[in-house]
């Protein structure tokens, strides 16, 4: 498994996606440092129709063997 993100991959993954256009960087920061990262192997469902929401979850990084999420929940 690759090494898990750091603070800066994290607050950089936030600002290149589309799902906060204008927050402010240090909106980021604060997102970014009670981000919990999870990873799932290939193929396992994150969520089932109807299921409740109970995070905010943002695809990082897409590889063959595993997924990197970032996942908060408040």
């Amino acid at each position: 498994l690759p090494p898990s993100l750091n603070l800066a991959q994290k607050l950089l993954a936030l600002h290149r996606s589309r799902a906060f256009p204008s927050a402010s960087m240090d909106a980021l920061a604060e997102l970014a440092r009670h981000l919990e990262e999870v990873r799932y192997p290939a193929g396992t469902p994150c969520w089932s129709h109807g299921d409740e929401s109970g995070a905010f979850l943002m695809v990082v990084t897409i590889k063959t063997s595993t997924s990197a999420l970032m996942s908060y929940s408040s």
